[in-house]
């Protein structure tokens, strides 16, 4: 996805794979506040995702560690039977792994079961946090 062309999505759950490895704004918890922002300016991919009005987080899974393993827990997700790539290029126009997509189409259900089992298997601590909305 180069620029911010528009794309539409089926209706359901997807899972988006980041990273966080900085202090500050780009730390772990500077990066999940911001995604729960309702207002931002516009930086990423995922930006443009989550301040559409049909869009929401039901929850993030994270999880503490010094390297950067966001491709892993990707191709691990997308080797879930039934998951698939909605948008080539989402959120890895910096992916060396050739993921393709960092932005995953899980289906009606929300799948969150097996996508915490993803990083329980990559991570010692593991946090899943439900959103309120």
């Amino acid at each position: 996805m180069h620029g911010h062309g528009q794309a539409k999505l089926e209706k359901g759950y997807y899972a988006y794979t980041g990273s966080a490895l900085g202090d500050g704004s780009v730390s772990l918890q500077g990066r999940v506040a911001r995604h729960y922002q309702g207002t931002k300016k516009k930086r990423w991919h995922i930006d443009y995702l989550l301040t559409h009005k049909k869009a929401g987080i039901i929850a993030t899974v994270a999880a503490s560690s010094n390297d950067n393993r966001e491709c892993e827990v990707n191709n691990l997700l997308k080797s879930i039977e039934g998951v698939t790539v909605p948008i080539m290029g989402f959120g890895a126009s910096d992916c060396r792994h050739h993921c393709g997509s960092h932005l995953l189409y899980l289906g009606q259900n929300s799948r969150l079961d097996e996508v915490a089992d993803v990083y329980r298997r990559l991570f010692a601590d593991v946090h899943l946090q439900l959103c309120c909305s």
